[in-house]
């Protein structure tokens, strides 16, 4: 190989890699600007001062960075306390903002389990009352309740039902081309009745209702009411055994 070539080969390598260097330049140089462009948009004036990041770091936005001899963020018109904004700083440990988690660190106790077994629930008393607009269908139906509550070992208390029954009443006109005097009495009646169930745990409970509803007749309604046996508040425990003499 003689010198000429040599040298030839040498101003290509030289040219080739200026070239690499100005492609290099001109697509970091269309980031900056894209990344200025993007930073000076008014859609960002509302980030916050500080923001907690999902890896457990804390960014404050108070320190500018100038780009082409203007700092970013400041766009003319712009509010000069929020120009700073828009620039980030070294990321800080989390131990130096630990009152930004503090709200997470008071919700661990409410998302554990509880340690221990879980206790049933005990109710004293449980009002069944059944409506209809047929006394019939409340008797055959009060049968039903009886019998399954028996079956399961549940206490069956008081059964009655009361003496008058809800009435609606309605006077309409026989027809729309009749005069007043011409008129048609209509009347609806809802029929109660009540049983009374004592001691049940809350499974026994659970399963027994869930049983009485699902064979419940069409046209007749059900309301249950539950009384449940519960401890007294930790502080009344106390202070009633303070006022014991």
């Amino acid at each position: 190989m003689t010198c000429e070539s040599a040298e030839r080969e040498v101003q290509y390598k030289c040219a080739e890699i200026a070239d690499i260097t100005s492609q290099e330049e001109r697509y970091h140089l269309n980031s900056r600007v894209k990344t200025a462009t993007m930073l000076r948009s008014r859609s960002l004036v509302q980030i916050p001062v500080r923001t907690l990041s999902i890896t457990g770091q804390s960014f404050c936005y108070n320190k500018p960075r100038k780009v082409f001899g203007e700092p970013l963020g400041s766009t003319p018109g712009s509010h000069p306390e929020r120009s700073n904004w828009l620039q980030w700083t070294d990321p800080l440990p989390i131990q130096e903002h630990a009152r930004d988690v503090k709200l997470k660190d008071s919700l661990k106790p409410a998302l554990e389990e509880p340690k221990g077994p879980r206790l049933d629930k005990l109710y004293k008393t449980i009002e069944l009352e059944a409506l209809a607009y047929e006394p019939a269908v409340l008797d055959s139906y009060e049968w039903f309740v009886v019998a399954a509550a028996t079956h399961l070992g549940i206490t069956v208390g008081k059964r009655w039902n009361p003496e008058k029954s809800d009435k609606m009443r309605f006077n309409l006109l026989r027809s729309v081309h009749i005069f007043k005097k011409h008129q048609v009495h209509y009347e609806v009646r809802t029929y109660h009745r009540f049983i009374n169930l004592h001691k049940l745990t809350g499974s026994t409970a659970d399963t027994f209702l869930e049983y009485i509803e699902r064979n419940l007749p069409e046209g007749v309604g059900l309301k249950v009411t539950k009384f449940e046996v519960q401890r007294l508040p930790e502080h009344i425990e106390s202070s009633s055994s303070n006022n014991q003499p």
